[in-house]
């Protein structure tokens, strides 16, 4: 990471021009999701800060500058169950379903940058309802018949990751695997928590130079 050009220096930065802080300050953080993961592990960070510091409410338009300076993913950030519809919008879910998830890390870093430089062709917006959420079944259903755009350029570009996530899909309890924005880090949802680590120690004796973890939704 960069110290003269983070997530982090971006958020401050931004901040100080918009009036929302003036100090200076000394940021320390202690790194729990890899870098280069795919896991919006350095917006989150922002985000945080950003949350922290805040002492009055801001406006809108404040607050897409700032985004636009940190990220397209910061708005994210600050909400506990919801969806990016796109690059502006972020839809808050109401009805809660608890997912329970493995997430596999194979540290191979993809530079964001160059995997949307290399997508053609974006797929049709799949319309989301409220109806999808009546029962976790139907959610699932939803998520599952969804798809990820950049999964297969880096699939084409690196055959490990096709591999993993053919091997996370087979597992006992496992709805469906994907690849978490853009890459490289992998996911598979589990119908419990109990599945989820079972498949863990599995796929850890089969890559065990991956980094593993399971959690669940907030």
């Amino acid at each position: 990471i960069k110290k003269s050009n983070n997530s982090v220096k971006k958020v401050l930065n931004a901040m100080r021009k918009y009036k929302i802080i003036n100090d200076y300050y000394s940021v320390k953080v202690n790194k729990q999701i890899p870098v280069f993961a795919g896991l919006g592990g350095g917006t989150s960070n922002a985000a945080t800060l950003f949350n922290h510091l805040i002492k009055k409410r801001f406006n809108k338009k404040i607050f897409n500058n700032v985004t636009k300076e940190v990220g397209s993913d910061f708005r994210l950030f600050f909400f506990n169950f919801a969806f990016q519809k796109d690059l502006k919008f972020v839809v808050r879910l109401n009805k809660k379903h608890k997912f329970y998830f493995l997430l596999v890390f194979p540290k191979i870093k993809c530079s964001t940058k160059s995997v949307y430089l290399r997508l053609k062709k974006y797929s049709k917006l799949k319309i989301f309802k409220e109806s999808n959420l009546h029962s976790k079944k139907d959610f699932i259903n939803y998520l599952e018949k969804s798809k990820n755009d950049l999964q297969p350029i880096i699939e084409k570009k690196y055959l490990i990751i096709k591999n993993l996530l053919k091997n996370i899909s087979s597992l006992k309890g496992c709805h469906f695997s994907r690849m978490t924005g853009s890459g490289s880090s992998c996911y598979g949802i589990f119908n419990n928590e109990k599945n989820s680590k079972f498949a863990l120690r599995k796929l850890k004796k089969k890559f065990p130079n991956f980094l593993y973890f399971t959690t669940k939704s907030i």
